[in-house]
């Protein structure tokens, strides 16, 4: 069972450090490069990974800095649809 925590807890370490690269990227204003780095992360992360919205997004918008704008209207659209529910967005009033 150690073993299994470990494991995880280095996977863990390294989806964090590999979504170092795109950030610094970014703040360079290198922003083609960032965009290809959030969206290679958010399509090989786990399905799970709560950073998964963050990235999409953040690839949307650096296809958009990176004057991509049918790319990044591609993402912001995969964005929309693929956020999750939340229970204050089910409910209906």
């Amino acid at each position: 069972m150690a073993t299994r925590s470990r494991s995880s807890s280095r996977s863990r370490r390294t989806a964090r450090s590999t979504s170092r690269a795109p950030n610094e990227r970014y703040k360079k204003g290198e922003y083609a490069a960032a965009a290809e780095s959030f969206y290679r992360f958010y399509k090989t992360a786990a399905d799970n990974d709560p950073d998964l919205p963050v990235a999409l997004f953040n690839a949307a918008v650096s296809y958009k800095l990176a004057d991509k704008p049918k790319t990044a209207i591609a993402l912001f659209k995969e964005f929309t649809r693929r956020r999750p529910r939340t229970s204050r967005t089910a409910r209906s009033t």
